[in-house]
């Protein structure tokens, strides 16, 4: 059909060409050089339109199904090319909302990791505070404990050497019964001075 309807176009394109020469050009050419040369656009029409025809008769309805085929194949890649484009703007989307997700918990972990080290960082001054205070209560205790102990010894070398003295004074003035009866009330207040 298409063979058919190809010829009769070719026929009423030869008779037209025909025509047009007829009436345009006599096939010499003209002594302008800058002029339409009608007689050689002519031929070269009528040899496109020949190798056409002959083309459209050899081949006839497999050069149609050839570019349905093609066409249909051409289809089918615009859709597989727009369902892949689907494919990868959904992939897309589902990959930047995972790294918004990740960078949403990056800065939680990060945070946290704040938190801890600012609970950390306050656990360490307390219990260094809480040592401090337990330092300084022990110096006092020791300062306390050595004071008592010096103030203990100095009250005994005090009643010794007040002891000696006295000896002495009582010596040279008393009696010896006199003497023996205030030392030993001296030693007993030591003692008790001692305790």
């Amino acid at each position: 059909m298409i063979t058919k309807f190809g010829i009769k176009i070719g026929l009423i394109l030869w008779v037209a060409l025909a025509a047009f020469l007829f009436i345009f050009g006599s096939g010499k050419e003209a002594a302008d050089p800058h002029s339409i040369n009608f007689w050689e656009i002519a031929q070269k029409s009528f040899n496109i339109l020949l190798l056409l025809d002959i083309i459209l008769y050899f081949t006839g309805g497999n050069l149609k199904n050839f570019f349905r085929k093609r066409e249909q194949t051409i289809k089918s890649e615009i859709e597989s090319a727009a369902e892949s484009s689907k494919e990868l703007s959904a992939r897309l989307s589902e990959t930047k909302e995972r790294v918004d997700k990740l960078a949403v918990e990056i800065e939680n972990i990060i945070q946290k990791a704040r938190d801890e080290a600012n609970e950390e960082k306050q656990a360490i001054i307390e219990k260094a505070k809480k040592e401090a205070q337990r330092a300084v209560e022990l110096t006092k205790r020791e300062i306390e404990l050595e004071y008592s102990l010096a103030s203990r010894e100095l009250k005994a070398q005090i009643a010794s050497l007040a002891i000696e003295k006295t000896e002495e004074i009582l010596r040279k003035t008393l009696k010896p019964e006199e003497a023996q009866s205030l030392i030993d009330k001296s030693i007993e207040q030591l003692e008790q001075v001692k305790k």
